[in-house]
């Protein structure tokens, strides 16, 4: 065997050079950037972040007992509707369903003690402590 021959028999084949190597099924266009399919979202994960989002806003709010109290009720729904419809986003909706909880319970204790002469005094207290202070200033 010559040299030529040993060698040519040795090396891989090469395409010829007007023509491109072949594509797979899974090569995107050029300069496209690659885009994962889209998935579906789960049953409940929108309704366990609205049940959180409304126990923030909740217990922010629980001074205003009206706003906090229709907050609380509608995230307290939620979130035990979203614990109902699946494991999805479980942690927010307890959460959500803890803090519609707490914000009822300071909603019932301030209704319950607004009307005692203790917290009466307290609250003129505080307000003629603040307004001796900022008049101080």
């Amino acid at each position: 065997m010559e040299e030529n021959e040993y060698w040519n028999s040795h090396q891989p084949e090469q395409q010829p050079y007007n023509q491109q190597p072949e594509q797979s099924q899974y090569y995107s266009q050029p300069n496209q950037p690659y885009m994962p399919p889209e998935q579906e979202p789960k049953p409940g994960a929108g309704m366990s972040v609205a049940s959180m989002v409304l126990g923030i806003v909740s217990i922010v709010l629980c001074c205003f007992w009206y706003i906090g109290v229709i907050c609380a009720v509608i995230g307290l729904v939620l979130g035990i509707v979203s614990i109902k419809k699946g494991p999805s986003g479980k942690g927010m909706a307890i959460a959500g369903i803890i803090l519609s909880c707490i914000t009822l319970l300071l909603v019932i204790l301030i209704l319950a003690f607004s009307n005692s002469s203790s917290y009466t005094e307290l609250i003129n207290s505080f307000s003629e402590a603040f307004e001796e202070g900022y008049n101080n200033y």
